[in-house]
This record gives structure tokens, sequence and C-alpha cells, in this order.
């Protein structure tokens, strides 16, 4: 007989998550955020490309911010934009995980809010880079094309 929901334990289990790495209470408890007031976070984690991948790489970025670390934690149960961001962005490339336990302050890139540039903006900055690319001018009605296509 299934439990009551007043007896149920908020706090999501690592297979309801979806880790499936054998270290991945272990890296949950790490962080600390083996806390009912983290369940909306781990909810959001669950969300990512590979949640095992993005949990490492917060494990990883965790230890290269040390005492910084508390400022990030902090952001992410307060920022639901930046949880999704850099649980997306963690989930879905390994070197990028690579690139911000390298760089761990760079995660302030992804924080508040971000306004991405237009379709059209992109194709210019693209357009503009092409032109100024050595020994690419020849080629640059070509991209240019394809771009504008997007």
């Amino acid at each position: 007989m299934a439990k009551p929901a007043t007896q149920r334990p908020k706090l999501p289990g690592v297979g309801r998550l979806g880790l499936v790495e054998p270290t991945a209470q272990a890296d949950l408890d790490s962080l600390g955020w083996n806390t009912d007031a983290h369940v909306e976070l781990l909810w959001s984690l669950s969300r990512a490309p590979d949640a095992d991948t993005a949990l490492k790489a917060i494990v990883r970025l965790s230890e290269a911010l040390g005492p910084g670390w508390a400022e990030l934690d902090a952001a992410l149960l307060q920022d639901r934009s930046l949880r999704g961001r850099l649980f997306a962005v963690l989930g879905s490339s390994l070197a990028l995980g690579d690139h911000l336990a390298a760089n761990p302050d760079s995660w302030r890139l992804l924080a508040g809010k971000v306004r991405l540039p237009s379709a059209q903006q992109l194709r210019d900055m693209f357009a503009e880079r092409a032109d100024q690319a050595t020994g690419a001018a020849e080629h640059v009605e070509v991209i240019r094309k394809a771009v504008t296509k997007l």
C-alpha cells in the first residue's frame, strides 16, 4: 500500500531524478543538495539534457570556486533562469563543463536577464567576422547567402 502524501519524503531519490551514476548521491551530498530547500533545484537538474553530466560538472565547478561556491549555490536557489541555463549548458556539453571548471567565475554570464541576439543580428555579426577574416574574401558572398537563408 502506498504511503499517504503527507508521509512521503519531499526530497526525490537519485533514480527519480534520472541520475544513474553510482556517485550521484554522494555528489548531491557534497554539494549540500540533500535538503527540502533544494527540491525545486533538484527537479530542475533532472530536466538537464544529461543530468549525470550536469551534476558532475557542477561538482567540478563547486570545487573550482572554493569559497565562492556559496554565492553560486544561493543564486541557483533564487534564480530559475540561471538554474535552467546552467543545467542546460552543463548537461549538453562536456567541453562547456571543462570551460566552466577552468573559468569558474564565467557562471555569472548566465545569471539574471540575458538578452540574446536576434537571428538577423547573428547573421550580421557572422558576415562582419567573415569580412574581417584573412583569405576569406572570395568565400564571403557564398557564406553570406547561406546564412541569409537561415
